[in-house]
C-alpha cells in the first residue's frame, strides 16, 4: 500500500452530546486509523483532514500545530464531563471549548495535537481546507451532494425568498471548490513522503527533525466579499427577473436587526403555509424548514463576521512537485478561478441537487402511499 488518505467531515455543530460522536469521528478514529497501518510499515504517507478553523479564536494562523488546550488537554477535559448528566455537559461545554465557535472545531485541534504527540515520527501531515464548495470542474461542473454550510445558505436565493444575511459585508472568506481540495490533499500526500525521506536523512546525522507538515490550504490572490459571493450567486439564476430581484432580496448587512426582521417575515409566511396545509390534513414543514435555516445561519455567523491570514508556504511550495503532466490533472490553485464562471455553475449545480431531493421525496412518498393501500 503506497497512498493512504483518509478524510472524516463531520457537520453535527451542536454543543451537548454530539460531541461525544464528533470526538470519535474526526479524533479517535484517525488514532486508531494510524496506529493500525503505522504498526505494520504499510503506511507509506498519510494525513489528516483537519479544518482551517481549527485556530479560529487566532487572527493569524501559522503552519504549526497550537497546543494551547484549556484544562489540562482533551484528556483531562474528557475526565471531567464522563460523569456529567447530558444537561450538565449542555451548560459546561461552551466554556470548556471556548473560544472557539463549536465542538467540530474544537475537535479538529484536539486530533491535531494528538497527531503531533503521538505520531509524529510516521509520514504523516495536516492538511487544514477552509469552507468547502461545490466542484469546479470534476467530475462535472458544480457538482454537490449535499447541502450544509454556505450552501444551504444559498437554498433562499435559489428559492427567490427575501433573507438579508447577518455578516460583514466586506469581510473575505476563504473558499475552495471541492476538487480543488481533493488534489490539494493527493499532492500534500507526495510532499509529505517526500518530506519524511529527508527528516530521515537528517536523523541519521542526529539532525533536528520538524514536527508533521501542516497545509494552510488557503489563498489570498483571488479574494471575494460576503457579499460579492451572494451576488454572484443570484448572477446565476436561470431568468432575467430572478437575477435582478435577487440584488435586492438577498444581501449581506452588518445590522442584525435588519436580518432578523427577514427571517421573522419567512417564519410568519411558513406558519401560514402550514396552517393551510394541516386545514387540508396535510403534513406542514415550512417552519421546521425555517428553523434549520435560522439554526444555520447561527451557526456559520462567526465566519460570516471575521477573516483570518494565514502563512501558505508548504501549500505555494506543493506546486514545484508536480510535472507539467500531473499539474494539469491536479489543479489546486485557487488564486486562478475565474470566479465569474465558476458561480454559475455553483447555482446550476445547486439547483439540480434539489430537484435530485424532490424526485427523491416524491418517489419515497408514492412508495409509501403503494404500501399503505
Amino acid at each position: 500500500m503506497k497512498l493512504r488518505l483518509r478524510s472524516t467531515l463531520w457537520l453535527q455543530l451542536d454543543l451537548t452530546w454530539e460531541f461525544k460522536i464528533s470526538w470519535i469521528l474526526t479524533s479517535r478514529a484517525p488514532k486508531d486509523c494510524i496506529t493500525f497501518y503505522g504498526t505494520r510499515h504499510v503506511c507509506k504517507r498519510s494525513f489528516m483532514s483537519s479544518t482551517f478553523y481549527s485556530n479560529c479564536d487566532r487572527s493569524h494562523i501559522e503552519e504549526c500545530v497550537y497546543d494551547d488546550i484549556r484544562f489540562g488537554g482533551w484528556d483531562n477535559i474528557r475526565r471531567i464531563i464522563e460523569p456529567l448528566t447530558e444537561s450538565e455537559k449542555s451548560t459546561l461545554m461552551p466554556a470548556l471549548i471556548a473560544p472557539l465557535p463549536n465542538n467540530y472545531a474544537f475537535s479538529k485541534k484536539c486530533a491535531e495535537v494528538m497527531i503531533q504527540q503521538q505520531f509524529s515520527e510516521l509520514p504523516i501531515g495536516i492538511f487544514r481546507p477552509p469552507i468547502v464548495t461545490p466542484s469546479y470542474k470534476e467530475p462535472i461542473p458544480g457538482w454537490v451532494d449535499c447541502i450544509q454550510g454556505v450552501t444551504g445558505l444559498c437554498i433562499p436565493i435559489l428559492k427567490h425568498r427575501l433573507l438579508w444575511y447577518y455578516g460583514e459585508p466586506t469581510v473575505y472568506p476563504s473558499l475552495t471548490p471541492v476538487d480543488y481540495c481533493i488534489a490539494g490533499m493527493i499532492t500534500a500526500a507526495c510532499d509529505i513522503k517526500q518530506r519524511h525521506e529527508e527528516n530521515r536523512v537528517l536523523q541519521s546525522f542526529d539532525r533536528h527533525v520538524s514536527t508533521p507538515p501542516v497545509y494552510n490550504f488557503c489563498f489570498d490572490k483571488n479574494l471575494i466579499s460576503w457579499q460579492q459571493f451572494i451576488r454572484l450567486v443570484g448572477s446565476g439564476l436561470p431568468t432575467a427577473s430572478g437575477r435582478k430581484l435577487s440584488i435586492l432580496r438577498n444581501r449581506v448587512t452588518h445590522w442584525r436587526i435588519l436580518s432578523r426582521i427577514t427571517f421573522w417575515w419567512m417564519y410568519f409566511v411558513a406558519y401560514i403555509g402550514d396552517m393551510i396545509l394541516s386545514l387540508l390534513r396535510k403534513p406542514g414543514s415550512n417552519v421546521r424548514l425555517v428553523s434549520g435555516l435560522d439554526t444555520l445561519a447561527h451557526i456559520v455567523e462567526p465566519f460570516c463576521c471575521n477573516s483570518w491570514t494565514a502563512r501558505n508556504d508548504n501549500v505555494k511550495q506543493m506546486r514545484s512537485l508536480l510535472a507539467a503532466e500531473d499539474e494539469a490533472l491536479l489543479e489546486f490553485d485557487v488564486d486562478r478561478i475565474d470566479w465569474a464562471e465558476y458561480y454559475k455553475q455553483f447555482t446550476k449545480g445547486l439547483n439540480l441537487e434539489l430537484e435530485r431531493r424532490e424526485l427523491r421525496r416524491r418517489q419515497k412518498k408514492k412508495l409509501e402511499s403503494s404500501l399503505t393501500v
